[in-house]
């Protein structure tokens, strides 16, 4: 508002046109990578932290992470949750904490209004993954292989070198 406007908007026409905007909705898609889904931080958050989020990463610019994505209450007073500013407050907080949201610029005042906090979303790369999982075969399902290859070896049928199945004897 303050680089595009001159002179700049007032905080109230601002959050009136986000309001006005907002209410015509979309017929968009936001996708939510798996390594956010995975990741611990995302999984210790309370849903109303990861609503935040989920709205942060809607409004997220892939050609510009830097820009900042303005999460004020008056985005969220209408649902459900989150009908109190310090719940609003307190869940943008935690989502903050939790790495995954990060403050661009605080909020201040200025002679035109107040600029609220800017935020932007960790890039994917900085999700923690989660715990590396080792798959062992268990003693029920050693068998069942076990009488899978016996199969394929009566038919005749052998990996070959390219893991294509080739029978034996032939080319």
């Amino acid at each position: 508002n303050a680089e595009r406007c001159t002179p700049p908007l007032g905080a109230d026409e601002v959050d009136a046109i986000a309001t006005q905007a907002v209410s015509y909705g979309s017929d968009g898609f936001a996708m939510l990578p798996y390594k956010l889904l995975d990741s611990p931080a995302w999984k210790a958050l309370t849903p109303r932290a990861q609503a935040i989020i989920v709205v942060a990463l809607r409004r997220f610019r892939r050609d510009d992470p830097e820009a900042g994505i303005a999460l004020t209450w008056a985005d969220f007073a209408e649902r459900p949750g989150f009908a109190k500013k310090d719940t609003f407050y307190r869940a943008r907080n935690e989502a903050q904490r939790s790495g995954i949201l990060e403050l661009v610029s605080a909020g201040r005042n200025r002679q035109t209004g107040k600029m609220p906090s800017m935020f932007t979303v960790a890039t994917a790369s900085r999700f923690p993954s989660p715990e590396k999982v080792t798959l062992r075969q268990s003693r029920k399902s050693t068998p069942l292989h076990r009488e899978q290859e016996e199969e394929l070896w009566r038919k005749g049928i052998t990996q070959g070198a390219r893991g294509t199945n080739e029978r034996e004897g032939g080319r």
